[in-house]
């Protein structure tokens, strides 16, 4: 189970997340299964830039952004986000992610001729889409907001993939459930802070640790700094790397690891590791 510390974070009555895109998406399914027992304040913006510079300004207390799809992998565009903007994030939660193929409610499926979604969420229905040889496909920058969109104008020949409860929020008919790929597709959202923060270590709570660095320019030396990580025993769950956006061909590396960065023989791996990266120790950002 998720736990959320006391409001110490924030000295706030009720807190509130910024996320991307309409009422509808399933960010608001992420944000209600991370805040299980608290009221908690939704607040939409249309794309995860908006939500960064709402959470820089102070308009919202924690910013919700999708980092990584059981299918797709990496939404590349908010790792670069974290690192630009030097965010620091506080939990996780992975959902489920069942998409739906909604329209007006007089339309008929063999009547489709266009369907909109987020390109996210295109890539997670191929198969199915593969299938529909008469239809034309457009990104948009939600699902909720193709439902929305379809709902505004009453087409009666689009089609949204989208969630089910975005089919009820917009009063549109579902045409076609679990159209996703995969029946096990997930998607991990994180809560996004601005302010330099790390989670205070206790007893028995399973965390997480990211970390973002760069490797020095000669042979050998990401292979190097992944062998401290098993020399420590620290497993590490996950590794992708993000190009600079001002030095071509080099590029940033994130890692997650389990344990707290406060833990002893991580706090000793990255001692280690220090000498194998540019100008300064990787930052480590722990969460659960």
């Amino acid at each position: 189970d998720l736990i959320w510390q006391e409001l110490s974070l924030k000295d706030l009555k009720i807190l509130s997340i910024g996320y991307q895109v309409e009422k509808g998406a399933y960010s608001a399914d992420a944000i209600d299964a991370m805040f299980k027992e608290e009221e908690v304040k939704k607040v939409p913006y249309r794309t995860s830039y908006d939500v960064v510079d709402a959470l820089k300004k102070n308009i919202i207390s924690y910013g919700l952004l999708p980092l990584e799809n059981s299918i797709i992998g990496n939404i590349t565009h908010n790792y670069d986000l974290l690192l630009e903007n030097k965010l620091t994030i506080e939990r996780e939660v992975v959902i489920p992610i069942h998409h739906t193929l909604i329209a007006h409610k007089e339309a008929k499926l063999d009547h489709i001729r266009v369907i909109y979604s987020h390109p996210a969420a295109i890539s997670q229905c191929e198969v199915f889409l593969r299938k529909l040889t008469e239809v034309e496909i457009f990104p948009t920058y939600d699902t909720a907001g193709s439902a929305k969109m379809i709902a505004a104008k009453e087409l009666k020949d689009t089609a949204a993939i989208a969630s089910k409860e975005a089919a009820e929020l917009y009063e549109l008919k579902i045409l076609k459930e679990n159209i996703e790929d995969y029946p096990n597709n997930q998607t991990r959202f994180v809560l996004l802070s601005h302010e330099p923060m790390q989670m205070e270590f206790e007893q028995f709570i399973p965390y997480k640790t990211t970390a973002v660095f760069d490797t020095l320019d000669q042979p050998g030396m990401l292979y190097e700094c992944l062998g401290i990580f098993e020399k420590y025993k620290i497993n590490l769950s996950q590794l992708s790397s993000r190009p600079h956006k001002t030095e071509p061909w080099k590029y940033h590396f994130f890692i997650d690891f389990d344990g707290h960065a406060t833990d002893d023989n991580i706090i000793n791996a990255f001692e280690e590791i220090r000498g194998k990266t540019h100008d300064h120790l990787p930052s480590l950002e722990s969460s659960f």
